[in-house]
């Protein structure tokens, strides 16, 4: 698990699993309007479809298929986090990668 002492892999891998968990839902919530939705400023982001309204059935596979980079980009940064953050601020963290950081590149 990186470089974190050993009585704390556990608890790494608990962060790892529920940072993915909480990346995934920001980006179900606001990411994927944010990355594939229409009618952005400028094109350069996304202002409507958030929750994944008005996506198709089609849109699921792609959002599942993007759902799955967001979780992993959050979770990438984790080790560098591991030992340093409080839990809130680590999970604030994984809800902004998720919702905000990773569509914006995601779109570019």
């Amino acid at each position: 698990a990186g470089l974190i002492r050993s009585k704390n892999t556990v608890n790494y891998m608990t962060k790892s699993f529920l940072d993915f968990c909480i990346a995934s839902l920001g980006f179900w919530a606001f990411g994927y309007a944010l990355m594939m939705g229409g009618g952005g400023a400028a094109g350069f982001i996304g202002s409507e479809g958030f929750f994944l309204a008005d996506f198709s059935d089609a849109n699921l596979v792609s959002w599942l298929f993007q759902m799955v980079f967001a979780g992993t980009a959050a979770t990438i940064i984790a080790g560098a986090m591991a030992e340093r953050t409080k839990i809130n601020a680590y999970f604030a963290y994984s809800f902004i990668v998720g919702a905000v950081v990773y569509p914006i590149y995601g779109h570019w």
